[in-house]
């Protein structure tokens, strides 16, 4: 790819993160931005698990399981896991 057609896409990139960040910001405030967690997220998701196994999928109760990613050796695709961030965890389905 020529290096100016892989800037352009680099820029269009950048500015769409951007106006996701701004966007985010702008309806949640600076808590938006924030790394982590005013709570344990991993607990809240535990706690709920009985809940989001019958009720993500109606009509079925999925064998949930739940990880960590901060522990070792997580099983999954490494762009998806990368995709986590406090406030927005990752949901992986396999058949």
């Amino acid at each position: 790819m020529p290096r100016a057609r892989l800037l352009q896409k680099l820029k269009k990139d950048v500015m769409q993160f951007a106006a996701y960040v701004a966007d985010e910001a702008g309806s949640l405030g600076l808590a938006a931005l924030d790394a982590t967690m005013p709570f344990d997220q991993f607990e809240v998701l535990s706690e709920s698990r009985e809940y989001l196994a019958k009720h993500l999928i109606l009509g079925t109760t999925l064998d949930l399981q739940l990880y960590n990613l901060s522990a070792p050796d997580v099983p999954g695709d490494e762009k998806k896991k990368a995709s986590a961030e406090p406030g927005k965890p990752v949901l992986a389905l396999e058949a």
